[in-house]
């Protein structure tokens, strides 16, 4: 049975002046080549945060579709949000994806067989990493890095951050400033995560320093938050599967957010059958 999964984030509460509301653009799905607007947003910033929700089709192409297009000018670096175990298969993929062992070996990961089935493994990320590769072949200065480091100590380290999820944001900042560090002057790093991760300033996360938005503030980075109304595969309580969505966004902030109007979303099953 599908189930109706309304997704309204209401507006920030963590008070850091000046507050704006976020501004709104729109990208036409059936016309993914058209993101004139989107990289006009981009053009004075050097790292973009997209926030999704996990399982849809469009917003991984709307991602590939902004590499695409800045890449044509500049360095870019993906950082996504996945674990740095999956980090040689990853290379391995995006430097040879022509190869079937390459892509048997990366879909063979834990996280893609038996863990993130949450729509973060879904056909439309794969899809979108051939499309990272496929970039590289043609000649574009681009890499992809995976966001969340596995620490040693892994109880240890989630207690010190507080918490598992204050823990993986600060490694998702983490990695986009030292990418960031050591980069070209003009490079720019476009971080693709979920959109509790990307969100700035929402008070259920200021005690932890904040999501990865906050915590790489001084980087002035551009946040992009699609918004629209379809369906998702993903795991809510309800149980994993295809989901009604209705993502509605009200967003203020003293970063630059904005928030991305999208034609359509329509869900995208797991790469690999569960």
């Amino acid at each position: 049975m599908r189930t109706t999964v309304t997704a309204c984030l209401v507006t920030a509460l963590l008070m850091i002046p000046p507050m704006a509301s976020a501004q709104r653009l729109s990208w036409d799905a059936t016309n993914p080549g058209n993101i004139s607007p989107v990289i006009n947003a981009i053009q004075d910033h050097h790292s973009v945060i997209i926030g999704e929700m996990h399982g849809t089709t469009e917003t991984p192409e709307l991602a590939a579709q902004i590499v695409a297009a800045a890449s044509t000018t500049r360095p870019v670096i993906v950082g996504l949000e996945r674990t740095s175990d999956e980090t040689t298969a990853l290379e391995a993929y995006v430097a040879h994806p022509d190869q079937p062992a390459t892509r048997a070996t990366l879909l063979a990961g834990d996280s893609w067989s038996k863990g993130m089935t949450d729509g973060r493994s879904s056909e439309a990320m794969l899809r979108m990493i051939t499309t990272l590769a496929e970039l590289k072949a043609k000649g574009a200065d681009t890499k992809v890095v995976t966001l969340i480091r596995i620490p040693v100590d892994m109880p240890a380290a989630f207690a010190a951050a507080g918490g598992p999820q204050a823990y993986g944001d600060q490694s998702m900042a983490d990695v986009i400033r030292e990418n960031l560090h050591t980069a070209a002057g003009n490079a720019l790093f476009v971080a693709y995560m979920g959109n509790l991760h990307a969100l700035p300033a929402l008070d259920m996360k200021a005690t932890h320093g904040g999501s990865v938005s906050d915590r790489v503030r001084d980087l002035h980075p551009l946040v992009l938050l699609p918004e629209g109304k379809g369906q998702a595969w993903n795991c809510p309580s309800q149980g994993c599967g295809i989901h009604d969505l209705d993502m509605k966004l009200d967003e203020r902030s003293s970063l630059d957010v904005r928030v991305v109007e999208m034609s359509r979303l329509t869900a995208s099953k797991p790469a690999v059958p569960h």
